[in-house]
């Protein structure tokens, strides 16, 4: 989920680490991992914000439609398969914890981009990628 997100960084650099998604919900990884916030909230970084006049400003911005294309665009992304790479969040014993819709690579340099671009985006948190070696399907055991 975090790589859907946009940064309000984006729109006004005072607010690193708070992040809206392609439904207007407000969110922040402050506390390590993202959570979603109340709409209603008034300060951001020790800043007071009307949330709704940002918003407003922030989805009329052309860095917000381009978010949007991105978003839309990574929806079509192609389904996990056999040779392409998948990004995971690890916790803290390494386990990787996979998205529920997650992000597919099929060059491995964009999924290390990706991982790349995770970890700066939210420090102290560790993602690796995968690469995909086959697919079972049930019905007997298929491998594609």
């Amino acid at each position: 989920m975090i790589n859907t997100l946009f940064s309000i960084e984006n729109h006004d650099a005072r607010f690193r680490g708070y992040f809206l998604d392609a439904e207007g919900n407000l969110w922040s990884n402050k506390n390590g991992s993202p959570r979603k916030l109340s709409k209603t909230r008034s300060k951001l970084n020790g800043y007071s914000v009307h949330i709704p006049a940002l918003i407003v400003a922030i989805v009329r911005s052309p860095r917000w439609r381009d978010y949007l294309e991105k978003v839309q665009k990574d929806a079509k992304a192609p389904p996990v398969q056999s040779g392409v790479f998948v990004i995971a969040l690890l916790d803290e014993n390494g386990t990787p914890k996979f998205s529920t819709a997650p992000k597919v690579h099929k060059i491995e340099n964009d999924a290390i981009n990706e991982v790349k671009r995770l970890a700066e985006s939210f420090p102290g948190k560790r993602f690796a990628y995968f690469k995909c070696m086959g697919v079972a399907v049930a019905n007997g055991v298929t491998w594609e």
